[in-house]
């Protein structure tokens, strides 16, 4: 029992492959502004309304493990991405909007605004077919909570949430006093990381 944690050196976890990327053009729908310019003139910056790029759940670089002495406990994995995204003319244009490539970079900012993690960071520079090419970083935390139990030399847990509803994970586990090492068995994965392996160090109350 008790509240554990681990950083990229000590954590090692698979990172599945991105989900698809839905329609074409990562799902960007870029409309003109209806606004002006300084100069007055029309101002072609315009606003990105969707976008739907590729999402894996990225490379863990850190776990927090809170292990309850009611059988309750709750998870926390935090991971980074980075995708390459390219937009040919047609999709930036589709609308009617003509954006340049820093404007692109700006607008996906905004786009997540508030979403802490997404968006931070965009860089996008013009492509040989006119278009653009972005690296489009995120970071975030998966989170979830549920219910632990000991099952001979395994713990169990049983995650809450729609990741995985009711169906347990079980890991192996070894406390060395100052460690807790857990390895996922064959087929379990931790809320989709899996196989997953960590060696975790009590936290600071």
């Amino acid at each position: 029992m008790g509240m554990w944690q681990g950083d990229i050196g000590s954590v090692c976890l698979d990172d599945p492959p991105p989900v698809s990327p839905g329609p074409p053009c990562h799902g960007l729908v870029y409309q003109p502004s209806t606004g002006t310019a300084g100069s007055g003139m029309p101002s072609s910056q315009g606003t990105i309304t969707a976008f739907d790029p590729p999402l894996g759940l990225g490379t863990p670089s850190h776990v927090t493990f809170v292990l309850n002495p009611d059988q309750s406990y709750s998870l926390a994995i935090g991971s980074t991405e980075t995708d390459a995204l390219h937009f040919t003319p047609a999709c930036l244009t589709a609308q009617g909007a003509h954006p340049s490539c820093d404007d692109l970079a700006q607008q996906i900012a905004v786009f997540y605004t508030n979403r802490p993690g997404f968006g931070a960071g965009v860089a996008c520079t013009t492509a040989t077919d006119g278009g653009c090419d972005c690296l489009n970083p995120t970071m975030r935390v998966t989170a979830d909570q549920g219910t632990w139990s000991l099952n001979g030399d395994m713990l169990r847990f049983t995650l809450s949430s729609a990741l995985t509803p009711g169906r347990p994970t079980e890991i192996g586990f070894c406390n060395r006093g100052a460690e807790l090492q857990m390895t996922t068995s064959p087929g379990s994965s931790l809320m989709g990381f899996g196989p997953a392996t960590m060696t975790l160090t009590p936290m600071l109350p």
